[in-house]
This record gives structure tokens, sequence and C-alpha cells, in this order.
């Protein structure tokens, strides 16, 4: 088994883990969740209780990663997974080299960072909203 920090080769399937996200709360966020002002109650509710192990091949995987982050999309594109597929063995003509899959690792944490921000960023901005003058000729709320 290979955890977050070790993993090589060309993205294959993914498939569910079978454990909750208790445990690798540090995991994903390369501290305790402590370390960053959470509990694991609070990263479990922004992250969600759901993970999955994200397979390279038949034995080389990043464990537990929370669903909210494997799904996490820019501009409709999964990040990670659209990231994996521009370096596929038969694209790349090898397979990931260590540097690589360690950014895969520090991209799933900041993407974890990323999700943990979503319950602060929707109240600083219900407050800036409740705050904000009418511009003129237009209502507040149109």
């Amino acid at each position: 088994m290979c955890s977050l920090d070790d993993v090589h080769g060309p993205l294959e399937h993914e498939r569910p883990a079978s454990s909750s996200l208790q445990g690798p709360c540090a995991l994903i966020l390369g501290q305790p969740p402590s370390a960053l002002g959470f509990t694991e109650e609070q990263v479990v509710a922004c992250l969600g209780a759901t993970t999955s192990n994200v397979y390279l091949n038949d034995t080389a995987y990043w464990r537990n990663v929370p669903a909210s982050v494997w799904s996490y999309t820019i501009g409709g594109y999964q990040v990670i997974k659209k990231w994996l597929s521009y370096r596929e063995h038969g694209l790349l003509g090898r397979a990931l080299t260590t540097d690589e899959a360690r950014e895969v690792t520090y991209m799933a944490r900041r993407i974890a960072a990323i999700v943990l921000l979503y319950p602060a960023l929707d109240t600083n901005y219900l407050a800036v909203k409740q705050t904000t003058e009418p511009w003129p000729g237009i209502s507040k709320n149109g």
C-alpha cells in the first residue's frame, strides 16, 4: 500500500475507500486539524465523510482522497483528474516522477484547504452583502 506521499504510474481508475474521513484528516491536510484551527468534526463537515482511493495502477494509489477534493472543478474540469490525464504513461512515455506524485498530494491538500474555507467565505460574503449600498438605479434585491 502507498500513502499520499509515495505514488508512481499512470492514472487508471478510482475505487471507493472503505474508511471514512475521520482517520485521514491529518493525512489529507498534511497536519492535524487542530494545527489549522479546526476540529476533526469541522473537517468532516466541510470535506464530507466519503473518501476514495485514487489508483494509478494495481498497487500504487492515493489513499482516502475526500470526494469533495477529487470532484473539485475549475472551469468544468476535475482539477486532479485533469492534471493526471496530461501525465499518463501513454502521453509521456514514462511513469510519474516522485516530484509529480508529490505534487498531486500537495494539490489535494491545497484543494482541501480551499474547501475548508467555504463556510468562512460564505459567512463573510453574507456579512458584506448586508452592508453594501445599492448602486444608483439598481434595486438591492435585483
